[in-house]
């Protein structure tokens, strides 16, 4: 893999997390600029039902700031979202530890190893 920070991504095969309930996702990000839905990890959006739920760890605006944030969109036909983000405001050339985990019922946000 070769990362250049304009459009590169690594794609996992459908399926392989669109039935897990409990893991962990985590990632070093340093962002060159802050723009407000930039993608981290994104799943989902796909015609199968198996990938129409829409899961994403990205950046989000708030105010004037930006925050890590998680949001999941459920396939049942609901048209309701969850979305939450952390507390540590995201400065521009900084790198960042994320981590998301997930126990079966709860997702925990963690940037640089502390609990968001």
């Amino acid at each position: 893999m070769n990362f250049d920070g304009v459009d590169d991504y690594v794609k996992i095969k459908d399926g392989k997390i669109s039935s897990a309930t409990t893991g962990t996702i985590s990632a070093w990000v340093k962002l060159n600029s802050l723009v407000n839905a930039s993608k981290i990890v994104g799943y989902g959006g796909g015609a199968a039902a198996s990938v129409q739920a829409i899961f994403g760890l990205e950046i989000r605006q708030d105010g004037s700031n930006y925050y890590f944030s998680v949001i999941s969109v459920p396939y049942d036909g609901c048209a309701c979202a969850d979305s939450a983000h952390g507390s540590t405001v995201v400065q521009a050339g900084v790198w960042y530890h994320v981590a998301l985990t997930a126990d079966g019922s709860s997702w925990k946000l963690y940037v640089n190893g502390v609990a968001e």
